[in-house]
């Protein structure tokens, strides 16, 4: 009998090309190139040695605590071309969205989801939406990712959800954040929050930033995401 394996070392070329989520902040000027792994075959004489590969790779991964307090938000933007049910009983949705070269996404909408001002939304409303790029998902065309955070897509008003660390600089060292006075912390359920923001996980909500490395910010307001309990 045939021992089927994930060869995860080995990534093809990927056949889908609409397949683009983007990165980061909501600049809209970097995207990661998607892999796709295919499967290999391995005789049945090389069980034991693609066992031993593989229980050596999951020793190899992190804890899952690192990834659970440290999410690696990825975001899509476009407009909201399609809303539908994706549950039996309604309250789950999929948003489907389409950017500017016509690529098409489909976001789950949980009951937990965040949106940010409580948007409404419908079709033909521009949105940005973050998932954790670190969560499982089906290998289906088109990409659906289950949507973490929800906001509207405007010109005059930037949003990014990240992990700000000790110094409040986000994950890949591009923004830093400069509380004041006018800034607006709350936690998700919209109370006021008092606490430490460093090293959390953090929506934020912003304008003007300066021309440096990392480039600074006073954020209108910073919404905290807490972990459950």
């Amino acid at each position: 009998m045939d021992f089927y394996h994930v060869n995860q070392n080995q990534p093809t070329q990927n056949n889908h090309q609409n397949r683009n989520p983007q990165e980061g902040r909501t600049a809209g000027n970097r995207s990661s190139n998607e892999l796709e792994f295919y499967t290999e075959v391995i005789p049945s004489d090389n069980v034991d040695t693609a066992k031993m590969n593989f229980l050596g790779q999951m020793n190899s991964r992190p804890p899952m605590s690192s990834i659970i307090s440290k999410k690696q938000f990825m975001y899509v933007q476009g407009t909201v071309t399609g809303i539908s049910n994706f549950s039996a009983n309604g309250c789950t949705k999929l948003f489907q969205v389409m950017d500017e070269q016509g690529n098409i996404t489909n976001l789950v909408i949980q009951p937990d989801t965040y949106f940010v001002d409580n948007i409404r939304f419908g079709v033909g409303m521009p949105i940005i939406g973050f998932y954790d790029g670190n969560a499982p998902v089906p290998l289906i065309y088109p990409p659906q990712f289950q949507a973490v955070v929800v906001a509207m897509n405007n010109q005059w008003e930037n949003i990014t959800v990240d992990y700000f660390n000790r110094s409040l600089v986000n994950s890949d060292n591009t923004l830093k954040l400069n509380i004041s006075d006018s800034t607006d912390i709350v936690l998700e359920n919209g109370q006021m929050y008092d606490g430490n923001l460093a090293n959390r996980n953090l929506i934020v909500i912003y304008g003007n930033t300066t021309r440096s490395i990392p480039a600074q910010t006073t954020p209108k307001k910073v919404i905290v995401m807490c972990e459950p309990s």
